[in-house]
């Protein structure tokens, strides 16, 4: 069953919109509503694949990235 995810961001060109709408159905992304010319075709090849992982996993990898920042 397709999911659909609204006021996605998308940082793929650097203008960081916030007002996507991304479908994903089979753990493909099969739709990207408002995403420019370069990050459509970038949102529809992602997919979720066989690597997932946990949102808190995802949380400790982010603080640990901010935390080695410089």
């Amino acid at each position: 069953m397709p999911q659909t995810f609204t006021a996605v961001a998308c940082t793929v060109c650097g203008c960081v919109c916030d007002d996507l709408t991304v479908t994903v159905d089979g753990g493909r992304v099969v739709s990207a509503e408002r995403a420019c010319r370069l990050a459509e075709p970038w949102f529809l090849s992602q997919s979720a694949g066989d690597n997932a992982v946990s949102l808190d996993a995802e949380v400790r990898r982010a603080a640990a990235l901010l935390k080695a920042a410089k």
